[in-house]
């Protein structure tokens, strides 16, 4: 396994696991695996307090830092057998999402923000995201691929650029339906078809299916340039009246 810096390997931010996946096997037998982790003179650690969740990966908040300086620790190395490997070209899915979350809420639409996962668990890029809209927080774990039951649904297709680790974004235009409480999720799918399982669950409130319309400076400017143009074109036509009767 190649080295890493720490960059692309933190499914859960700031809970002080560090996962990675590795794929890239090339034939059946006994591997290596060695870990080993440096820290520098001004490094920081942070002692972790909080609650942690079974359905969205764990979730510590502290800001009490300590200094740690510099530090060595090493693991390894541990021995894992690959006794199988399969015969499709594209046999991973793509790993799961665990920090969707609303991060601006305007009238009639939610901006969405998610940390990208790979093609290969973490490795590559997905090539696009399910997003769905659904009635209860069960049915993103256990129905999210029945079509049945979404309320709204959109692919979300990505670029080379969404690696994993990268912060994506997306608008939202919230449907028209009834007020309530309903629950947002996504998923990851590749090229083959493989998808990743669905995402925590986001809570999304509806007013209802009355759409609520705003009119900008903008707008209101304009329409006040339109009368001033007709207000103009009135007079013009007056004055040319009044001239041919004096003429």
């Amino acid at each position: 396994m190649a080295p890493t810096d720490g960059a692309n390997v933190d499914i859960t931010q700031d809970d002080g696991i560090y996962s990675h996946h590795f794929t890239n096997f090339t034939s059946t037998g006994f591997y290596n695996v060695y870990i080993k982790v440096t820290g520098g003179f001004n490094d920081y650690s942070t002692v972790l307090r909080g609650p942690s969740s079974d359905c969205c990966g764990s979730a510590f908040i502290s800001n009490d830092q300590s200094p740690s300086g510099q530090f060595q620790r090493e693991a390894g190395p541990a021995t894992f057998e690959v006794t199988t490997l399969s015969d499709r070209e594209d046999s991973y899915p793509p790993a799961k999402v665990t920090d969707l979350r609303i991060t601006k809420r305007y009238d009639q639409m939610v901006a969405l923000q998610w940390t990208a996962v790979g093609d290969d668990f973490d490795a590559g890029v997905a090539a696009a995201y399910e997003l769905k809209l659904l009635r209860n927080r069960s049915l993103i774990r256990n129905r999210f691929s029945d079509s049945e039951v979404e309320l709204h649904s959109e692919i979300i297709k990505t670029t080379p650029l969404a690696e994993y680790g990268i912060t994506l974004h997306h608008l939202l235009e919230i449907p028209k339906i009834e007020r309530g409480l309903y629950y947002l999720g996504i998923r990851a799918v590749d090229e083959a078809g493989n998808a990743g399982e669905p995402s925590n669950a986001v809570a999304l409130w509806v007013e209802g299916k009355q759409s609520i319309i705003q009119c900008t400076d903008e707008q209101i400017e304009a329409e006040r340039l339109t009368q001033a143009a007709t207000h103009a074109r009135l007079s013009l036509v007056v004055l040319f009246i009044t001239l041919f009767i004096i003429l």
